[in-house]
């Protein structure tokens, strides 16, 4: 017969072997298997950034197709940025025209706080001129997905804009397009285009 006092030594017992168990697993056993998963490793890849014109009148306006795949593992969040150096604003000045990521693009002001340094980290910075970012989250291997815009020069000149890139995990270079290049405020690189804007 199982009396009181044996069932308080029994839960005892059991109490103390599962902390036991419990702890040799996280110590010995967790640690190891949480390093051997593997992380995964996207690999962003433009393989289309189509401009229609080269040279505009001021006044009109020039389209943007942009093809962005991950050729890599699936990313957590990934993402394609134009970013646009000649203007104050994108509102009047940028239209999407066209998407199909998942999610839908935004809008990056200037002085806004965004991330950068390809979010290593929680810090920001202020966004030193207008972009629009488009994302797929997740964005599985081997997915493909398109934007388009249509931009109005707001003065003549050589407009330029940026475009780039990043998946996350980010974890080497091949977590970004392009690879090397220029590097903009945000200590990330990305290619340039422009578009020549002469006076009517």
């Amino acid at each position: 017969m199982i009396t009181a006092s044996n069932k308080t030594i029994i839960i005892a017992v059991a109490i103390v072997a599962s902390l036991t168990f419990y702890f040799a697993l996280s110590v010995f056993y967790l640690p190891d298997f949480y390093q051997s998963l593997k992380i995964p490793r996207p690999i962003p890849f433009l393989s289309e950034v189509k401009i229609s014109e080269s040279m505009i009148h001021f006044g009109n306006s020039f389209d943007i197709e942009i093809t962005a795949t991950n050729t890599g593992d699936s990313a957590d969040h990934q993402t394609v940025s134009v970013a646009f150096l000649n203007l104050t604003q994108t509102e009047g000045f940028v239209q999407i025209t066209k998407y199909d990521f998942p999610q839908s693009p935004f809008l990056i002001q200037v002085g806004d706080e965004i991330h950068y340094d390809y979010a290593s980290s929680d810090d920001t910075i202020t966004a030193q001129y207008p972009a629009i970012e488009a994302y797929g989250r997740p964005w599985e291997s081997n997915a493909t997905y398109h934007l388009g815009l249509k931009v109005t020069p707001e003065e003549p000149g050589r407009f330029v804009f940026f475009v780039k890139s990043v998946g996350l995990p980010h974890t080497d270079d091949l977590s970004h397009f392009p690879s090397d290049g220029l590097i903009d405020y945000q200590r990330e690189f990305v290619k340039a285009y422009s578009v020549n804007v002469t006076e009517p």
